[in-house]
């Protein structure tokens, strides 16, 4: 599955400066958010430590609008803030 970074442009943003934007929306400001869109046309987003969150071609054309689009990353957002991924990768590890 081939993937493709693509940002957000700055009017989405309202002109500001995105890792901005995204920084202020979380919970945590220091953490910083790269957003790829990946070239599949499932329904799926996920997030993996560090702040990289995926979101797939197939959920961008099913959402109505940005803010669909916004719920879904700050969906993703949380599972970085809280964490979620770190448990599921050390249980992978001892299996």
């Amino acid at each position: 599955m081939a993937a493709s970074t693509r940002t957000l442009g700055a009017g989405a943003c309202g002109g500001k400066r995105r890792r901005d934007v995204w920084s202020r929306a979380s919970e945590d400001p220091a953490q910083s958010y790269k957003i790829t869109i990946l070239n599949s046309p499932a329904i799926n987003a996920f997030a993996l430590p560090g702040g990289y969150l995926y979101v797939t071609r197939g959920l961008l054309a099913l959402a109505n609008d940005t803010s669909e689009l916004a719920a879904v990353l700050a969906h993703e957002m949380a599972h970085v803030t809280s964490n979620h991924a770190i448990p599921a990768s050390a249980a992978g590890r001892s299996a």
